[in-house]
């Protein structure tokens, strides 16, 4: 399975987010910041924000307007993020729709997909985003299994 581009902008515009705190950012900066093309940013936010990780906040004499993260990024896992954005994880056509294939009801191949398959979704849930951003987490190099 491959994450589409336009997700991974979006866990970039959350590590923005992150490590903006409690200061709002403008879809500009978080573009900026993170590499992510222009043209793309205004979408990748709108959707963050429909699906209720990132809110606008207004403009106001004591505090600038723009985007911050709207829950507790303790409380966000890859996985809430990548399945907002893929609609869903199916590593394989099978595990979306069972009729693409007429031997889906007994294959053996099938089983062992839906059992890899649970292990990413829980791999991916195994982390917050503030976890996975703070200073504290191991060297990523590191396999969280020995192939």
């Amino acid at each position: 399975m491959k994450f589409r581009q336009e997700t991974d902008y979006a866990m970039r515009a959350i590590h923005a987010l992150v490590e903006a705190g409690q200061k709002p950012l403008i879809s500009k900066e978080i573009a900026s910041n993170q590499n992510i093309p222009a043209n793309y940013i205004l979408t990748i936010m709108c959707k963050l924000k429909s699906s209720e990780f990132v809110k606008m906040v207004a403009k106001t004499e004591n505090r600038r307007g723009g985007y911050m993260l709207a829950k507790d990024p303790s409380t966000i896992t890859y996985f809430d993020v990548v399945n907002a954005f893929e609609g869903g994880i199916q590593i394989n056509a099978c595990l979306r729709d069972a009729k693409c294939c007429s031997m889906s009801s007994n294959c053996s191949m099938r089983k062992e997909l839906i059992r890899i398959n649970e292990v990413l979704i829980c791999e991916l849930k195994k982390q917050s985003i503030a976890d996975i951003y703070s200073e504290d987490i191991n060297d990523s190099s590191e396999l969280a299994c020995e192939c």
